[in-house]
């Protein structure tokens, strides 16, 4: 199968990446600039800011993901409506679940930093690990997702960052995170099958 898409390549990159990504919205955002959004962890868009799915309207078909992302966060119905039609709305009138937040235009940074400051309060491994089981164990059994689970805990329970979260907390102070997500992953990181693709660009 020919893997070709610059898109489906960022949109792999953000999945796979060790840190949170957080999208902001502020203007126009229709093909990529809308697919690219829905593989980031949190999105925040403006208001009025113009968001759509065209593809059927332009003779062409999902991509960056979008045809496994987008019903993810709005469903598999209102994900069939918005690709089906090429709708173009305004951000403030999506489907629960295309964004996280929709606010007035001057405030989409204001409103994305202050979500960047909230994550970055948490510990690095943590946040790598968890966004992955969500992102990786949606379609998988109970008894799978328990087991990765149980091996997770076990594994941040004896960590230095569990360590600090404690002491912190204890201490009434903000952590100290020790570890790095990237050099520091546990060895069962990666649990799912990873697929190598290369892109012909």
């Amino acid at each position: 199968m020919r893997s070709a898409g610059g898109g489906g390549t960022a949109g792999l990159a953000i999945i796979r990446s060790t840190k949170p990504v957080i999208a902001a919205v502020n203007g126009s955002a229709v093909g990529v600039g809308m697919t690219l959004p829905l593989c980031c962890d949190m999105t925040v868009a403006a208001e009025e800011a113009k968001v759509g799915f065209v593809f059927g309207k332009r003779g062409l078909t999902m991509e960056c993901l979008s045809s496994t992302m987008l019903s993810r966060c709005v469903g598999h119905k209102q994900a069939l409506e918005l690709v089906l039609t090429g709708r173009v709305f305004a951000a403030k009138d999506a489907p629960p679940g295309l964004f996280n937040y929709v606010v007035p235009a001057s405030d989409v940074l204001v409103k994305a930093k202050a979500l960047a400051t909230e994550v970055c309060q948490t510990s690095p491994q943590s946040a790598m690990i968890n966004r992955y089981m969500v992102l990786r164990n949606a379609f998988m059994s109970p008894e799978e997702a328990h087991l990765i689970e149980s091996r997770s805990i076990f594994t941040a329970s004896h960590s230095k960052d569990s360590q600090e979260g404690i002491m912190s907390f204890l201490e009434k102070r903000e952590p100290k995170w020790a570890t790095d997500p990237f050099r520091d992953a546990p060895d069962f990181v990666p649990w799912w099958m990873q697929i190598q693709t290369r892109s012909k660009l």
